[in-house]
This record gives structure tokens, sequence and C-alpha cells, in this order.
């Protein structure tokens, strides 16, 4: 009797530190999941002490998207390439996001606009310094030889060269203060609650809308806590603030 007992005693503690084990194994594997919460923490007290750069934004994004924040995520690709117009990452997982969620997005325009936007874009702030200094620096080579050319030579490759990089110098020397003023006037915004609803009118909640979460919406008008926005469809309606989150803060 007294074996039987033991024995017993023995399987209950046996048992007891099992269901122990368990219980840790499962606290482990839920702060394995809740590492992106984490890291997505940190990220954000970096942002908080007024950082700005494509690649925090890119990572908060990332972040956002793992933990299935579509809305926030698109925000933050939305600053990365705000900062940054050829942060590809940025573009690349924007794209992913469209696919998924193509209401939530304008639809694309022809092949040669996309084209055309796809070649500013790439034309972020170092390249055009860069594309500046290099035309400034064939302005004054064509202007040097010009200067030193021998009498009874032909002009018309100085000349030729000349026309050419001050034309570039031009377009590229205006390009940079225009993409740094849209940048800072960009007026989109994205909905980033699961359910938001856009309404006819200010003071009216009748007719309502349902507005997708990561819509890129843009903003016409601000009132008392209500955005008077464009959805990508192209439908005008007014939206709780609460539920937009502007892409230029």
């Amino acid at each position: 009797m007294k074996r039987t007992l033991i024995a017993l005693f023995l399987v209950l503690i046996t048992l007891s530190l099992a269901a122990e084990n368990a219980i840790s194994s499962s606290i482990v594997d839920s702060s394995a999941v809740s590492e992106d919460q984490l890291l997505l923490s940190k990220l954000e007290n970096i942002e908080k002490q007024g950082i700005k750069d494509a690649d925090l934004y890119y990572d908060i994004g990332v972040c956002h998207h793992r933990l299935g924040n579509i809305g926030y995520a698109t925000l933050y690709y939305l600053r990365a390439l705000n900062l940054d117009s050829a942060h590809t990452q940025s573009r690349h997982n924007l794209n992913v996001l469209r696919k998924l969620n193509p209401d939530a997005f304008e639809p694309k325009n022809l092949y040669l606009i996309e084209l055309l936007k796809r070649i500013i874009a790439w034309l972020n702030y170092p390249r055009l310094a860069v594309l500046i200094l290099i035309s400034s620096l064939f302005v004054v080579i064509c202007i040097n030889w010009l200067l030193h050319l021998k009498p009874g030579y032909e002009k018309g490759p100085p000349v030729l060269l000349l026309s050419l990089s001050s034309l570039f110098l031009l377009i590229f020397g205006l390009s940079l203060p225009l993409k740094m003023h849209s940048v800072k006037q960009d007026s989109r915004a994205v909905v980033v609650t699961p359910q938001a609803s856009g309404f006819k009118y200010e003071s009216s909640t009748e007719g309502s809308t349902p507005i997708p979460q990561a819509s890129v919406v843009k903003i016409l008008d601000q009132r008392s806590g209500t955005y008077q926005v464009r959805t990508p469809s192209g439908a005008i309606v007014w939206m709780n603030a609460d539920d937009l989150r502007k892409v230029v803060p």
C-alpha cells in the first residue's frame, strides 16, 4: 500500500513538472511572437526623438506589416518614399500592398505617365545634387574651351555641348526646389482604422460609405475633428480625423 502511494505521489510530481514546462515553453513562444512588437516600440521611441529617416520609416512599416497593421504599414512606406523617392524596398512593399488591396490606391495611369513618374521618383535628392554638380562642371569646361579656342577653329561642338549642359543644369536645378516643395505640401493621408466611414456632409452621419483600411486619400479641407478627402475612387467625403494619419505629419 505504501509503495502504491509513493508511486502515485511520484507520478503526480512528474505531471506537475511537465505542466510547468509546458507553461514555460508557451511563454517563450509568445515572447518570440512579440519580437516585432518590441522592435516596433524601440523604433517608435527613436521616431519620437524627432529623427526623420527613410530607413527608420521603412523598418517601422515592416514591423506594422508583419503585425497585420496594413494601414500603418502603408503610411510609413509612404513616409519613407516622401523623404527618399528612390527607396527601393519601400516601393516594393507598397506595390505588394497595392496588389493585395487595389481599391485602397488610385488606379495606375497610362504607361508613358507611369514611366515619367518612375523617372521623377528615381531622381531623389542625392542624385539630383550629383547631376547638378556634373552639369555645372560641363558648363565650366565648355566655357573654358570656348575662351581658349584658337581663331579659325570650329565653335560648333563647344557651343552645342555648352547649350546641352546649360539645359540640363537648368532642368535639374529647378527640379530640386520643386521636388522639395511638393514633398512639404504633400496632402495625402492613410486610413489606419479597420472600419472607417465617409459621409457626404460634414455634420451628417447619413449615407455613410465604408472606406477600406490602408486607403490613400487626399485631404481637401480640414475642420474641427474632420477632414474632407478625395478617395481613391474619386468620391469626395468627410471623414473622422481619428481614422486618418497624414503622410507629412
